[in-house]
């Protein structure tokens, strides 16, 4: 997730095409300009793309969810990628069809009109599909239709929408919203590509270790779709894998490695893991790999969504690998099953004087989920847990986070709170549980707390 895991600069750099806007000074301009195609040419190297093969995608939800979550395969046998568990997966996923339709319409085209881009000729519905962004329109691209249209009230808007302001109805407003809502607007076609930025890929935190699935990778991913004021509205990774994905369909991909977010080297450390909903997909791949390499270290892990008859991500699973010893613990919080809502945080709360002792036992923490709600509410419950059974001082998260106060270093194990900030898309504006959505940055953020160390994914 959960979504996921890449640096700022790799982002504006894929938007553009490899192009860098900077200024220089003619005593630096030489240097500058080395330095700008040595970065290039490493983040080529290193950002290197693969093929993989779509083969389905299984709900997960029964029939009667309010959620849609998959669990997506990808065949990776005609492909030399490769992955270790607790990486991502980014997958470069197409836009929806009906969407890209009705933006051709508006603009009176067919959708085979070659046009070119990146050096080549490319039908025209090839690029709205799946290199340009149209679910967000950018500035550049809003000053553009600005500079075509023949309304003055439609230019002033779009100048205002430019600078972040104009009609709040229009502030999170897709292409074909923009281009409705201005009639007088005429773009040419190659002005109106190069203003739009690059499709990004969208991040997933894998669901499958390699050494239970030689030549697969799974995803878990939740379905976003909401209603707009005029149609229905999707999520761009998650529903072209969920709905608009064929079995056969080749898809790009690549691996964002995940350094600090994997299971421990030792075997036999114990293992806690924290992940609500789509959460638990690198979990599922923890408990594969552990199985796999038959660790004798304890697995505890917290799992929590809305309703257990309907939501229970994995349950087949979890129940065998509990009863085959293989998963020491799994406690449930289902937040809809009860007059008063259940969240895994207090599932812990029950059982602090037993996870305090896995922590002074040397067990390593692992949190994938919500960043915004989740992530911190599971971080503060835990502080509080070592406040109280480990004869910690508690001032506050802040203070404690700043200040490094607790045990000796080497009483407690590793706490690693899975952080990343994947790219965006609308499942992490509307508050869902799939934390591999927002594309930002890539640096892990490391802080002492005492002996633990945490590198927080939300």
């Amino acid at each position: 997730m959960g979504q996921k895991i890449h640096p700022t600069g790799f982002r504006l750099a894929v938007s553009r095409n490899w192009a860098s806007r900077w200024y220089a000074n003619n005593r630096d301009f030489a240097g500058m300009l080395a330095e700008d195609i040595q970065v290039r040419e490493y983040l080529k190297s290193k950002l290197k793309t693969f093929v993989a093969r779509f083969m389905g995608a299984t709900p997960l939800n029964a029939p009667d969810s309010d959620k849609d979550v998959r669990h997506v395969v990808l065949d990776l046998s005609t492909s030399d990628l490769s992955y270790e568990t607790g990486d991502s997966l980014g997958v470069f996923a197409r836009k929806n069809p009906q969407l890209v339709q009705a933006v051709l319409d508006r603009l009176g085209a067919s959708g085979e009109e070659m046009v070119a881009f990146d050096g080549e000729a490319l039908p025209l519905r090839q690029v709205l599909l799946s290199k340009v962004d149209i679910a967000r329109p950018s500035d550049e691209c809003m000053e553009f239709l600005a500079s075509r249209a023949f309304n003055e009230d439609d230019v002033r808007q779009l100048i205002a929408l430019s600078r972040g302001e104009g009609p709040t109805h229009l502030a999170e407003a897709d292409l074909l919203d923009i281009l409705m809502a201005f009639p007088s607007v005429m773009p040419s076609l190659p002005g109106l590509l190069k203003s739009l930025d690059r499709l990004q890929p969208r991040l997933y935190s894998i669901a499958s270790s390699p050494k239970a699935h030689a030549r697969e990778v799974h995803l878990t991913v939740s379905a976003v779709r909401w209603d707009g004021k005029d149609r229905k509205r999707t999520g761009v990774g998650s529903c072209y894998l969920a709905d608009f994905a064929r079995p056969g369909d080749v898809i790009p991909v690549f691996v964002q490695k995940s350094h600090d977010f994997a299971v421990p080297a030792n075997d036999d450390l114990p293992i806690v893991m924290v992940g609500p909903g789509t959460g638990i997909a690198p979990f599922r791949a923890f408990l594969e790999e552990r199985e796999a390499r038959r660790a004798k270290g304890r697995n505890w892990l917290f799992f929590g969504d809305q309703k257990r008859a309907t939501d229970f991500l994995y349950e087949d699973e979890l129940i065998d690998w509990q009863r085959r010893g293989i998963l020491t613990r799994l406690d449930t919080a289902f937040s809809r099953d009860q007059t008063d809502k259940i969240y895994v945080q207090h599932r812990m709360r029950e059982n602090a004087r037993e996870l305090w002792s896995w922590l002074e036992a040397g067990a390593h923490f692992y949190v994938c989920g919500d960043a915004q709600r989740m992530a911190k509410d599971v971080e503060d419950t835990l502080l509080r847990i070592a406040a109280e059974h480990g004869d910690i001082e508690f001032r506050g998260v802040g203070e404690m986070l700043e200040d490094g106060t607790g045990r000796n270093a080497g009483e407690l194990g590793d706490v690693a709170h899975d952080r990343c900030d994947l790219p965006l898309e609308r499942e992490a504006e509307r508050g869902t549980d799939n934390g591999l959505t927002r594309a930002r940055d890539a640096v892990a953020t490391r802080r002492s707390f005492g002996g633990i160390r945490r590198s927080l994914r939300h």
